[in-house]
């Protein structure tokens, strides 16, 4: 079989219809989570079919995920994961497979013990961490603890949801890369003809 998966990274903007802004040269934004995901799970002979980005909005995120899942094997959805009003991600997974949060007892502890591990690192910083919050995932989600990081990630059916933040990205994925396998193969082939006489041979090739 060979896996296909689908990458959701999210853009974050001051465009409520979710555009670029207008600061932005497109030309020159580069898309490091989905370029490292891809990386390696192309090493893992994974299909990477689709890489789509999408502005913070629950309806659109969890209509994308819901349509997604039933198309590929995996969808893998990125950042805004956390406890502030715009972090939607994790409502939007639930809403695209139909469960409720719930406070997940197994993220609660950890997150506390975080929170209190920063605190005791900024004794002069003051914290308003929604602990409950930070610990809600969809109902039936396996959890997947930020040892990098705050805020936890989660598997809901064929749906992996991932921070945003690249070094707690990186790590988490590390603990769930093994579910990621794949029959892709690619051969490299040298040639000093011109593109425009290998038409033919790449055109047998596709069919």
């Amino acid at each position: 079989m060979i896996f296909e998966i689908d990458i959701l990274p999210r853009l974050k903007t001051r465009e409520s219809h979710g555009t670029v802004p207008l600061n932005w040269d497109i030309g020159d934004v580069v898309n490091t989570n989905a370029n490292c995901l891809a990386i390696q799970l192309i090493d893992r002979s994974v299909s990477v079919t689709r890489v789509v980005t999408l502005p913070d909005g629950r309806e659109i995120i969890a209509n994308h995920v819901s349509a997604y899942s039933k198309t590929f094997d995996g969808v893998i959805v990125t950042g805004e994961i956390g406890g502030t009003p715009d972090d939607v991600t994790i409502e939007a997974v639930a809403d695209a497979f139909d469960h409720e949060l719930i406070i997940s007892e197994l993220v609660r502890s950890p997150v506390e013990q975080r929170v209190a591990e920063i605190e005791a690192r900024l004794p002069d910083q003051e914290f308003n961490v929604d602990t409950e919050a930070e610990a809600a995932l969809p109902e039936r989600s396996r959890p997947l603890l930020n040892d990098a990081g705050l805020s936890p990630g989660c598997i809901l059916e064929n749906g992996y949801v991932l921070p945003g933040i690249p070094d707690e990205l990186k790590a988490m994925f590390a603990a769930v890369a093994d579910e990621f396998t794949g029959e892709l193969r690619s051969t490299h082939l040298y040639t000093v003809e011109p593109e425009a006489n290998i038409v033919r041979a790449l055109e047998e090739a596709m069919e």
